[in-house]
């Protein structure tokens, strides 16, 4: 049998967290460009939109973290009574690492 090449999964999930990355630093680069211009300039009419920002991508980032772990749980509940090779192996791989500790 010939071993397989995995260098398309490796390079995928390579530029998944690369994205994931990008996004993320964008998110904090703007996040952090709202704050201080929204602390610089108190009394501008510019503050309101960058406080809308703020508020806008705060809450954004709220409902994705919520959304994300509802798609978890959904999985989970899901798979719960998993009886494939790679469930079984995943709850013995649990038992055995409780038991270890």
């Amino acid at each position: 049998m010939e071993p397989t090449n995995n260098g398309g999964v490796v390079l995928s999930l390579f530029l998944m967290v690369a994205a994931i990355s990008c996004a993320l630093f964008s998110c904090i680069t703007i996040y952090d460009r709202c704050t201080s211009a929204a602390t610089a300039s108190k009394a501008t009419a510019s503050n309101g939109s960058t406080l809308r920002l703020l508020k806008l991508l705060s809450g954004s980032a709220n409902f994705g973290n919520s959304f994300i772990h509802i798609l978890l749980i959904i999985y989970m509940k899901a798979n719960e009574t998993n009886l494939s090779d790679y469930g079984l192996r995943k709850v013995n791989l649990a038992v055995s690492k409780d038991r270890l500790d």
